[in-house]
């Protein structure tokens, strides 16, 4: 459980810092298109279905080893909010990442035209 906690905090930690935009010059104009988005989407995604997965074994261990049923049923609430909502954002991460790919190409392709973006 503590090994799920620190990898979830690491995946959102590096999610929050990964960089999303594109590395721009001083005059705004775009230097290069930056790789790591679909990472830091990745990386969102994956912090998700972690933290439903602490939930859910926080609901098993909570159900077998404690007498609390207050505790377990927090814990049951909560993962079923996650896995009702785990669907949904699979399909938007995907649409999102084929979104920025195709972006990300258009403006490959206009950069490597010449073409100045601001």
């Amino acid at each position: 459980m503590l090994l799920l906690v620190f990898i979830f905090i690491m995946c959102l930690y590096g999610a929050i810092r990964l960089p999303y935009k594109n590395k721009r010059a001083d005059d705004g104009r775009l230097v290069s298109v930056n790789d790591l988005k679909y990472l830091k989407v990745f990386l969102y995604t994956l912090s998700y279905i972690l933290l439903m997965f602490i939930f859910g074994i926080g609901r098993s261990l909570s159900a077998n080893f404690l007498y609390l049923n207050g505790l377990e049923r927090i814990f049951n609430f909560l993962f079923w909010i996650l896995f009702s909502f785990l669907w949904p954002l699979m399909v938007l991460s995907i649409i999102l990442t084929i979104i920025i790919y195709l972006d990300d190409k258009r403006l490959k392709k206009a950069m490597m035209r010449g073409v100045p973006f601001r």
